[in-house]
């Protein structure tokens, strides 16, 4: 959050059109790409923590001048999305504002959770493909969750099995 800058605050704000409050209510930042490899000095603990969780990964070919692995962040110059669960991220996406792609970059791993999960509950909601349109509906009044990355089918069959067996008590 504290990396969040001018171009990104006037995306998400003014491009986008979503209130100011949401970047401190969802915990949105930006990855500026220069942060995690610095930890592989000043905390070696937490950089074997981020290289496990995948945010760190070696450089291919490169070493430094005293021949260990240079390692750069896997996030690089993209606002960043973390997933929430009662307040602490368990997971990031991140968006570049740019034509690289690929758009949306997601954590290494298996199958990522919904974004803004916390608007489940037992009234409808409203599924998105990314989280700046979840966002945008929260913003709007109407419960919304956005998939991270398609073809991802996990979630999506939990949605299915979910709305089935309200379906079935509905019935009932």
């Amino acid at each position: 959050q504290a990396n969040l800058s001018p171009t990104a605050r006037a995306y998400f704000i003014d491009q986008r059109g979503l209130p100011g409050d949401l970047i401190t209510q969802f915990r949105i930042g930006w990855a500026t790409g220069q942060a995690g490899a610095r930890f592989a000095t000043q905390a070696p603990q937490l950089f074997r923590a981020l290289q496990g969780a995948g945010l760190i990964r070696a450089r291919a070919n490169s070493l430094t001048w005293t021949g260990e692995e240079a390692y750069r962040d896997y996030f690089q110059e993209r606002l960043m999305f973390p997933v929430l669960r009662h307040g602490r991220a368990v997971f990031l996406t991140g968006r570049t504002l740019d034509a690289r792609e690929p758009k949306y970059l997601h954590q290494p791993g298996p199958d990522p959770p919904l974004y803004n999960e916390e608007a489940l509950g037992p009234g409808p909601v409203f599924v998105t493909e990314g989280p700046l349109d979840a966002l945008s509906l929260g913003a709007g009044g109407y419960p919304a969750v956005a998939l991270l990355g398609s073809g991802r089918g996990g979630v999506v069959g939990r949605l299915g099995r979910r709305d089935n067996s309200r379906r079935q008590t509905a019935r009932s």
